[in-house]
């Protein structure tokens, strides 16, 4: 592939969060998953475990989880359809001891959650380049203990990131950028 097919790729990229009920090929998320596991991450540590969710009881329950998290008392919120209609969700979870081998002098935190954002643009791109969209799904930190729970992860793993797959309901169109002027500084 060039750069113009590469940035092709780059723009048509957007946090979808309405699906088709379509399903996603076995071929295809494989492929999404094979490049999330190509994502760099600080000290190539590589601190996630990935969940592929595609039972609609799991999805429900997950909705529900989040739904809860969100809730106030007294002001219950909707279980979120972003969660119970797209064909595929994958669950990012995070070995939160690895911050420990990081120096002090770093912001551990930082270079904790630094490979999720490269981990997601590589399923993102994989996804894009297929026809599907992704879209994305930060989860509070209220929710932890039950994700953890419905996962059955150990208490040192949270789960920052539930994602979306599945093919688009409608094209979204193209979006705004800054110019390059208006963010890029050179140093001579």
């Amino acid at each position: 592939m060039d750069t113009e097919g590469l940035m092709d790729i780059i723009e048509k990229r957007r946090n979808h969060k309405v699906f088709k009920k379509d399903p996603v090929g076995a071929r295809d998320l494989e492929a999404i998953l094979e490049a999330a596991r190509w994502a760099p991450s600080p000290g190539n540590v590589q601190p996630w475990e990935l969940v592929v969710v595609r039972e609609a009881d799991r999805k429900k329950r997950i909705a529900e989880i989040h739904a809860a998290s969100m809730s106030s008392p007294g002001k219950p919120k909707e279980i979120p359809t972003v969660y119970t209609d797209p064909p595929v969700l994958v669950a990012i979870c995070i070995d939160t001891r690895i911050k420990d081998g990081f120096p002090e002098s770093f912001s551990r935190e930082f270079l904790t959650y630094a490979g999720v954002g490269a981990l997601m643009e590589n399923m993102w791109l994989a996804a894009a380049s297929l026809g599907l969209g992704m879209g994305t799904g930060t989860q509070p930190v209220s929710a932890q203990k039950d994700l953890q729970s419905f996962f059955g992860l150990p208490g040192h793993y949270e789960v920052p990131e539930i994602v979306q797959i599945g093919y688009p309901k409608k094209a979204l169109g193209k979006t705004s950028r800054k110019k390059l002027e208006e963010f890029v500084h050179w140093e001579s």
